[in-house]
């Protein structure tokens, strides 16, 4: 069966001076038109306008993602400085910011440094809190460490070997529990989308509804909540005839997964906080994903094994109240 992806990435808070932090990378955001956050502002003066000159002359694409690897930058104590464009300032939003997120993650995942220090968190982004640019940082970056290991394949030792294993988040604000809980919240949505992409890239005669509904159990046992699979005989009984004559080729049986949270308001599971058997959180945010990772492999199942015989399995997620881990706005 399927597990779900640790996090092999410790991301921690700082609120040192980022030239003056020693790092393997110093991560510093920087807007196309050559406006620089705090940080970057602070770390061009340390290094006598090296950082603006790179922008006047146009070494940085001005496409939001772009980025730029300078080695032993003048007057900064990291190693390196990767500097990412964050797109034109009066453009800057969301997605800007998850470019610059998701080409961070890119380079660390394949630099030889073994830590980081990102100063993206304190840029600001219009309508968003401090917690959300967290959390989004935090997803994204354990996203991006994401390898699926096939099963009996051969993995690079070389290539596992690279990658950050410790991020310093820097920001100038005050940390608090709230930043902390966005931080688990990143990581544990992270975790979903590594299960989900598990599933979808198994193959179909191995991620088959006995598969699906094994992991189904196996995370309700977990995570403390709800799992019901009906069988073929139930599902006759539910008069659920249709469904079931998209199975009926297979010699795989079909089965209905349901998967429930029916959580009172104010309880951990409710607030995002339910806990695993060995106390680590477990953000409500990773159930959901995983129940949409479980529903997309079904998906891929049926529609890219062409060579299988056809097999079927549905999940459903049921909970009556909104998910109360969503993304927290300003």
């Amino acid at each position: 069966m399927a597990t779900i992806m640790s996090i092999p990435v410790e991301l921690k808070f700082e609120t040192a001076s980022p030239e003056k932090l020693r790092s393997g990378v110093l991560v510093l955001g920087a807007f196309s038109d050559g406006i620089l956050p705090v940080p970057a502002k602070s770390v061009d003066n340390a290094s006598h306008g090296t950082i603006s000159a790179l922008i006047a002359r146009g070494d940085l694409d001005e496409r939001a993602g772009a980025s730029l690897l300078l080695q032993a930058l003048p007057g900064v104590a990291a190693d390196r400085t990767l500097l990412v464009g964050l797109g034109k300032l009066a453009e800057f939003g969301d997605k800007p910011y998850r470019q610059a997120l998701t080409a961070t993650a890119r380079v660390l995942a394949e630099t030889a440094a073994s830590d980081a220090a990102v100063t993206l968190v304190d840029v600001e982004v219009p309508g968003r809190s401090a917690a959300w640019r967290v959390q989004e940082a935090s997803r994204l970056f354990a996203d991006g460490t994401y390898r699926f290991d096939a099963p009996h394949a051969k993995v690079e030792k070389k290539k596992q070997e690279r990658g950050v294993r410790t991020i310093a988040l820097l920001t100038a604000g005050k940390v608090n529990e709230e930043l902390g809980s966005a931080v688990e919240r990143g990581q544990a949505v992270a975790e979903g989308m590594a299960l989900a992409r598990d599933l979808g890239n198994l193959p179909g005669n191995v991620c088959n509804p006995t598969y699906l509904a094994t992991t189904a159990l196996a995370l309700g046992k977990e995570f403390s909540f709800d799992v019901e699979v009906l069988e073929r005989e139930d599902m006759k009984k539910l008069g659920m005839g249709a469904a079931l004559s998209v199975g009926k080729g297979s010699a795989q049986p079909c089965k209905f997964i349901v998967m429930s949270e029916r959580a009172s308001r104010g309880s951990p599971i409710h607030r995002g906080e339910a806990r695993t058997a060995q106390g680590a959180r477990a953000p409500a945010a990773l159930l959901a994903r995983a129940a949409a990772g479980c529903q997309a492999a079904c998906s891929s199942e049926t529609s890219t094994n062409s060579s299988l015989p056809c097999t079927i399995s549905w999940m459903t997620w049921l909970r009556p109240s909104r998910m109360a881990s969503a993304a927290p706005r300003a």
